[in-house]
């Protein structure tokens, strides 16, 4: 009988063992799965609040060419929703070939142009002497859009004062672009069209900052704050792209994509174009070339879905 009992004492004991072990186990495991399922729900809002900063920017940059757009008030500008960039038909601002003087035609609409950019950029970036500045309307239009049917909340949970800004104008960049024609007079041809652009650009930029001086001085944010000062610099700025982004591709084909010291028919085929452009009125690639020696205006946004110093 005392065996038995034994025998008994040690099952249950072994049991008990068991039970215990299997306790402690499943309490691992809930203590794992209730880790991963904290940890996977802070990832989904952290994306979800990345993806509803960084739309907001688009949004709120939208707003401001919007802005502009009322300001020129000129159908011969076209305003590119989708990569924040401003740019002038043939009719407004073009160049002559070799040329980067500003256009006696084309200085109504850029001074035009400098005040309503004065006007609006600030609104999201920061500017010194700010005394008159009204961003109502960008209040107002911002508190009306919706991301996938959703509110998107007033600009100032991303433009809270006293604390770093979660969107901001991050550049302005005047680009300067040219046709394809190569210049035989100097060492490098290909190089001096991106002199050109940048000359273009150059020139525009000094126009439209002499005409009003306000957009030289504005940042990116407050440079004289230190919590808010992070990254702060000047918006505007200039940057050429010589002939690498034509406005279209000339009629069939004929303007290559490619490199063009990649290319031994390119430069033939654009001092063709250009001899063309200078003997006929005709209909064809040549509106197309002039329309290459142009200026674009794009506006580049800066986010960021976390102040700095937060976790």
């Amino acid at each position: 009988m005392s065996e038995w009992k034994t025998h008994t004492g040690e099952e249950e004991s072994s049991f008990v063992s068991m039970a215990d072990m299997m306790v402690g186990l499943l309490l691992i495991f809930i203590i794992l799965l209730t880790y991963y399922v904290l940890t996977s729900q802070q990832t989904i809002e952290k994306a979800d609040r990345i993806s509803k900063t960084e739309q907001a920017a688009v949004v709120a940059r939208g707003i401001v060419l919007d802005r502009i757009r009322e300001r020129v008030d000129n159908d011969r500008v076209e305003f590119d929703q989708a990569t924040g960039t401003i740019r002038f038909s043939e009719e407004v601002l073009t160049f002559d070939p070799g040329d980067y003087s500003i256009p006696q035609e084309a200085i109504p609409v850029l001074a035009n142009l400098a005040d309503a950019l004065a006007e609006a950029l600030p609104c999201l970036a920061y500017i010194r002497h700010h005394s008159g500045l009204d961003c109502s309307w960008l209040l107002e239009e911002f508190l009306k859009q919706d991301l996938f049917d959703r509110d998107i909340g007033d600009l100032h949970q991303f433009r809270p004062k006293n604390a770093p800004p979660l969107l901001w104008i991050d550049g302005v960049f005047i680009e300067g672009h040219t046709d394809c024609t190569l210049s035989r007079r100097v060492a490098d041809p290909d190089f001096e069209n991106w002199v050109l652009g940048a000359r273009r650009a150059g020139q525009t930029y000094l126009f439209l900052t002499a005409e009003n001086p306000l957009l030289g001085q504005i940042f990116s944010k407050n440079p004289h704050d230190q919590s808010t000062g992070f990254g702060a610099h000047r918006v505007l700025g200039v940057a050429s792209y010589a002939d690498r982004r034509p406005a279209q591709d000339f009629d069939n084909q004929q303007y290559p994509r490619e490199d063009p010291r990649l290319s031994a028919d390119h430069r033939a085929k654009c001092l063709e174009l250009a001899q063309l452009e200078r003997t006929s009125s005709a209909e064809g690639p040549m509106p197309q070339n002039r329309r290459n020696r142009r200026i674009d205006i794009r506006i580049v946004m800066g986010w960021t879905a976390q102040n700095p110093g937060e976790t």
